[in-house]
């Protein structure tokens, strides 16, 4: 269940909705969880049986086949429904498509679970009036925000010094309704860059595919503030603006970068046929080699920062210094490292529905 929650919280490409809610209550009914696996089958009732007509019509692979069977037969037993059996029944007499189909089909998906959505401009060295940051992602509602990797500053700031304001953009990510109610729910602020003190928010509003906002500059420069966007839904001292908090924001940057690569190298090596060619087989390991690369890269990238911050004294711009939590966060980076090497072993963790699944072009977001 837990990696069914990180899932729909983290990944950073856009997703199947009703493969999340079927990967949701398969889980709870593993878990013995009855009255939640009754209500998440309620919800995913509508992605089993379109699913489960894909794979009867051999649209989907052996591999999704298998899963989709599984909540088939759980949903049955949670006494969903009549169309639930009869359609369990049916595709047991199908002979799904080959997992052939599948590499192909998740080679470029692999590549946007790799983290790439939309082009942002600028590096953050342009004229002294522009300015880049980075965004929290644990303060925004996911895959609302376009989302290049964890190094790309989102966020651009222009200072227009004649109307005393500071104008904020951020990306939608692709294909992202403007009027869905995330989007809607976008605030702006800036906090004092030294303390981390809020010193002013707004409501972002969506305007030709980007999130945008106006803040009163108030004599302060851009170099004395720290900018952002958060969701409605949280309070304010969990904003992360001190020079501490802002670091502990790379850090999970990082490790979501990570994570999402690591997932991603797992379905293209799932996607493998259970007797490949030699060819395909050597490619779809490269790949995944190739991904877990990045994984690795981006998780001693957050345990890089962590040390460096344990290295340091206190900071004295920071009125408190979370010296535990650090440390706590680098020893869970170090562990998740240790097993980044063996992630791509038939033990590790095996790919959820959702992962194996593109997204519904015609699902809302």
């Amino acid at each position: 269940m837990a990696l069914t929650t990180a899932i729909g919280r983290w990944t950073t490409r856009r997703i199947h909705k009703g493969a999340l809610l079927l990967d949701e209550a398969v889980a709870e009914h593993a878990l013995g969880h009855r009255p939640e696996a009754e209500r998440a089958f309620a919800y995913a009732e509508y992605a089993l049986l379109e699913l489960g007509e894909r794979c009867v019509d051999g649209t989907l692979t052996s591999r999704v086949t298998a899963a989709v069977t599984q909540a088939l037969a759980d949903a049955e037993q949670i006494g969903l429904g009549r169309a639930v059996t009869a359609l369990r029944h049916r595709l047991a007499e199908t002979t799904p498509v080959g997992d052939g189909d599948l590499a192909a089909m998740l080679g470029g998906w692999a590549d946007a679970a790799a983290v790439r959505e939309v082009p942002i401009s600028g590096t953050g060295s342009a004229a002294p009036e522009i300015a880049y940051a980075h965004l929290d992602l644990t303060v925004l509602p996911p895959r609302i925000l376009a989302w290049q990797s964890a190094r790309d500053r989102e966020l651009r700031i222009v200072h227009d010094q004649a109307a005393e304001v500071f104008r904020l953009s951020a990306p939608l990510a692709a294909d992202v309704d403007p009027y869905c109610r995330e989007a809607q729910q976008l605030l702006a602020y800036c906090a004092d860059n030294r303390t981390g003190v809020p010193l002013a928010v707004t409501a972002a509003h969506v305007t030709t595919g980007s999130a945008v906002a106006d803040l009163p500059a108030q004599g302060n420069s851009l170099r004395a503030l720290h900018f952002g966007l958060f969701d409605t839904d949280t309070d304010l001292p969990a904003l992360r603006c001190d020079p501490v908090g802002r670091a502990l924001v790379e850090v999970d940057r990082n490790m979501v970068e990570a994570w999402n690569h690591h997932r991603a190298a797992l379905a293209t090596l799932v996607a493998l046929p259970d007797n490949p060619d030699a060819t395909a087989a050597a490619l779809a390991h490269i790949r995944s080699e190739e991904l877990l690369l990045v994984a690795e890269a981006s998780a001693s990238t957050a345990r890089s920062r962590l040390a460096e911050l344990l290295d340091g004294s206190p900071n004295e711009e920071s009125e408190i210094w979370p010296r535990n939590t650090i440390a706590a966060r680098l020893i869970s980076v170090d562990r998740y490292r240790a097993r980044l090497p063996a992630a791509l072993e038939p033990t590790g963790d095996a790919p959820m529905l959702v992962e194996l699944i593109p997204p519904d072009p015609d699902e809302d977001w």
